[in-house]
């Protein structure tokens, strides 16, 4: 439990921290946690989840249609469901260039 009381901190920091810039954006008071609609098959198909807890963020205005993370946590008694579903255009590519994009 601890573990996953940990995980759920850094998903949140996470949000948070990458929105920075922006305001009001990824920044929650609360995030809710739903219960569970029925029995949840762990798929990657999210069409048996209650999505009305959704948190959203991304980085900057111009680009949110692309880059974005949109988190969804569910509960029933015997376990805390997480799942999201991520936004970006080139998924495990790094877009900077270090001789021209770096930074100190």
């Amino acid at each position: 439990m601890r573990t996953l009381c940990t995980l759920l901190l850094l998903v949140l920091i996470a949000s948070g921290a990458w929105a920075q810039g922006n305001v009001n954006v990824g920044r929650y008071e609360a995030v809710h946690v739903v219960p569970a609609p029925g029995p949840v098959t762990i798929d990657g198909d999210l069409a048996d989840w209650d999505t009305s807890g959704e948190f959203y963020t991304y980085r900057y205005e111009e680009q949110k249609d692309r880059y974005y993370y949109r988190g969804y946590m569910m509960y029933n008694a015997q376990h805390l469901y997480i799942a999201a579903r991520v936004g970006d255009s080139t998924p495990m590519m790094n877009n900077q260039s270090p001789e021209t994009d770096a930074t100190t």
